[in-house]
């Protein structure tokens, strides 16, 4: 009676528990960081970034956020023309050899489901401002391997004149003062694989 044998206790844990908040690494290859911006008056100037990274704390059960950062490389801006884009990182405009980085920053996250609203500051050639972003949690899925997937969509508006993005003298690049931001982001939490316990007990 004096033998002691060891139990093997298998106790499987979620990567993300489904009734709590879990931080996700938004994943660049799925998510759009996208502006738009009166050109010569009438048409718009669209263009996104492709060089970013960030993550966003969410609760896939309540459909809510509760945090949100991002940090964007400048030179990376891309409207599909070679001259507008030389434009938009000179001096003149990003300024990206001097400020090589855009970045975001939650404050204050309400709402849930399509009524999400982010209040944070955003930074850009050092000057950081206030930004509201009118959001909605979009879905919640899980991959093949069980990690979880959170999509989230929001939009919002800066002012060229608040962060010194100075207007070109030339009409070809003759640019509205509101900027508009779309954004369309998938967010993944790594997978925490299962543990096992090990108690022993008398026989």
């Amino acid at each position: 009676m004096g033998n002691k044998i060891t139990l093997l206790l298998l106790t499987l844990v979620l990567t993300v528990s489904i009734s709590s908040a879990a931080t996700l690494q938004i994943d660049p290859g799925q998510t759009e960081i996208q502006f738009s911006v009166k050109h010569l008056v009438f048409l718009m100037a669209q263009g996104h970034f492709t060089d970013f990274t960030g993550s966003i704390q969410a609760n896939p059960e309540n459909k809510t956020l509760s945090t949100a950062e991002a940090t964007i490389q400048a030179d990376s801006v891309d409207t599909q023309s070679e001259k507008r884009d030389n434009y938009l990182r000179s001096q003149s405009f990003l300024d990206v050899q001097n400020y090589p980085t855009i970045h975001f920053k939650s404050k204050q996250v309400t709402g849930s489901g399509d009524t999400i609203t982010l209040t944070g500051e955003i930074t850009i050639k050092g000057i950081t401002r206030d930004i509201i972003l009118q959001g909605s949690f979009v879905e919640a899925t899980h991959g093949p391997q069980g990690e979880l997937h959170i999509r989230f969509a929001a939009t919002g508006t800066i002012t060229r004149a608040d962060f010194n993005l100075n207007q070109n003298k030339s009409t070809e690049f003759m640019l509205g003062d509101k900027i508009q931001i779309r954004l369309n982001v998938e967010a993944t939490a790594p997978i925490v694989q299962p543990t096992v316990a090990t108690k022993s007990v008398p026989e």
